[in-house]
């Protein structure tokens, strides 16, 4: 939102005023009846605070929130202490909402697109989130579910990620994994406030690391979220039956924009009485399909998975004459014997290998091009890069060339249009190269 120079001005007036400033705001002394602080300042002295014992403590607290502030920026949550300090100033709390309105081209791109810190939704603001919107966004405009999907089973989320690895999941996909034809049922998961998970995603951030209050409540911004994005993800995604598997104040919200859905419980969906009508249900329903392998299932989820990741044309050539060996989570794409890249839990990406980056190189997308002097010894440097796809994103796979050759792969550190503009700073962390 910019950058903000103070001095101790703001700390002088306070004190002058009688006012201690805590996290919460400005509280003048007779305000107290006690003081919440244990700093040196409020220690040395017995309640009877001169100017410069304020003073002091408000020096103490500037130092303190400056040391928080450096730390969130590290663990890459400075956004959790933002939505909490704007609690204690309603014109704060204005400013981000406009901001988030406004400013989601401006911001977006210093967003990375892989992270491990827990995003912490624990207000509607969380739902106007750039991680929360391009995750949104890239399920309605990039992704398409595999080819080979015909029911779809709609799933409520679960409190532990993966999903997968939840005990809930666990229970829905052993009774899945009864079915003759399981594999022709895509698996869907609706939850706030990121609205529409295909279990493809749930690796990939923010899904695997978001945390909600739940409740069971969903408020009007919740519901019409949920419904705006699962009808136009159902205009992109073909089926033909849709099963609603979800608790009973869920299904009143998604059913309002369903064509003829199953429903299959209204009661507790892990009891062994409703997971068997769900069997039942998706038995009868999977008899009308051609029967889908194993094998088949796997290369269409990663195929899936790559059209998030990169979008659709990219995704056809990555994943083209490919097979997909090992065990879930972390998965190895194969082409006529060579590796082309990784899914892992780690990252919840797609990690290339110099083929995968030959491939990727091919398409023309998500490139960093070097200049003919630099050197490729380690890490990819600002000053080394002539021009690079707009498109990437911290955290992106990109392809590494030099004089239209691929020479290495590697995780984008910087924004595409920063690594051309900027004349410092690690531009790409080098995985392989030639």
């Amino acid at each position: 939102m910019g950058i903000d120079l103070f001095d101790s001005t703001s700390a002088i007036i306070a004190a002058r005023r009688r006012e201690f400033m805590l996290s919460t705001g400005n509280y003048h002394i007779e305000e107290l009846d006690e003081i919440p602080c244990n700093c040196p300042a409020c220690i040395s002295t017995k309640n009877r605070f001169s100017f410069q014992h304020i003073l002091q403590h408000n020096y103490y607290m500037i130092y303190q929130e400056m040391k928080l502030i450096r730390n969130t920026i590290r663990r890459g949550q400075l956004r959790e202490l933002v939505e909490q300090r704007i609690r204690a100033a309603p014109h704060l709390i204005s400013i981000l909402r406009f901001f988030d309105q406004k400013g989601f081209r401006d911001i977006e791109k210093y967003i990375p697109v892989v992270k491990s810190t827990p995003l912490l939704a624990t207000t509607e603001d969380s739902f106007n989130r750039v991680e929360v919107k391009r995750f949104q966004q890239r399920v309605i405009n990039r992704y398409i579910k595999p080819i080979d999907k015909s029911i779809l089973l709609l799933l409520p989320c679960s409190y532990k990620k993966p999903y997968s690895f939840s005990p809930s999941h666990r229970r829905f996909i052993e009774t899945l994994q009864q079915l003759r034809n399981r594999y022709s049922i895509h698996e869907v998961i609706i939850t706030s406030p990121l609205g529409v998970v295909p279990r493809e995603l749930e690796l990939v951030y923010p899904v695997a690391y978001y945390d909600i209050p739940v409740t069971g409540y969903w408020s009007d911004n919740e519901k019409q979220m949920i419904q705006d994005l699962l009808s136009r993800y159902l205009e992109n995604n073909k089926y033909k039956h849709i099963v609603v598997y979800l608790p009973e104040e869920l299904q009143k919200i998604v059913i309002k924009v369903l064509e003829n859905p199953l429903i299959s419980s209204k009661n507790s969906l892990t009891s062994k009485n409703s997971l068997n009508k769900l069997l039942n249900i998706l038995e009868g329903l999977t008899k009308q399909y051609p029967h889908v392998s194993y094998a088949e299932h796997r290369i269409n989820y990663m195929k899936s998975f790559a059209t998030y990741q990169f979008g659709r044309e990219i995704a056809e050539v990555l994943l083209r004459d490919a097979t997909i060996k090992g065990r879930y989570p972390n998965l190895r794409i194969l082409s006529n014997g060579r590796q082309i890249g990784m899914l892992t839990q780690q990252r919840g990406y797609i990690s290339l290998t110099l083929e995968g980056g030959r491939r990727l190189a091919a398409t023309g997308r998500y490139y960093v091009e070097l200049s003919r002097d630099f050197i490729l010894h380690g890490s990819v440097f600002a000053p080394g890069v002539i021009s690079a796809d707009p498109e990437i994103r911290i955290g992106d796979e990109v392809c590494i060339l030099q004089d239209d050759k691929l020479c290495g792969v590697g995780v984008a550190k910087m924004p595409g249009e920063d690594m051309v503009n900027y004349t410092h700073g690690e531009a790409v962390k080098v995985r392989h190269r030639i």
